[in-house]
């Protein structure tokens, strides 16, 4: 399984569906969006068809009603963003960040320190 990252908008609309954790009517979904988030009809059968062609939804077409079931749980997808950040860190990602967002001058003793901070952090997991 090839797991994707989530725009902004495809998160909310799985945090619904997952919060749910059951099969799911489109109009469920079009309603609770639209009531929380003021989007429109469209705006959330688009998002639901792009989670759909991610696999993160299988659907189910009736004559009636149009049903969402979740294929990837919630814990698989934050394990998996996780391990992105993980492999992140270990390409200095963490460090060329803080150094370009740093009110301050890092010092090179700053940024070992956090270097070993963060490894000690990832060995405790």
């Amino acid at each position: 399984m090839c797991l994707r990252r989530l725009s902004k908008s495809e998160l909310t609309v799985m945090k619904f569906i997952w919060n749910l954790d059951a099969k799911v009517k489109s109009y469920d979904v079009i309603n609770y969006m639209k009531e929380k988030h003021s989007w429109s009809e469209k705006t959330t059968l688009k998002t639901l068809s792009k989670l759909s062609n991610k696999r993160f939804l299988y659907i189910q077409e009736t004559s009636k009603c149009t049903y969402y079931t979740i294929s990837i749980k919630e814990d698989k997808y934050y394990e998996f963003i996780s391990k992105k950040i993980h492999k992140l860190l270990c390409y200095n990602f963490i460090k060329s960040l803080l150094v370009s967002l740093s009110q301050e001058e890092l010092t090179h003793e700053k940024i070992t320190s956090l270097e070993t901070w963060i490894k000690n952090w990832e060995e405790d997991d």
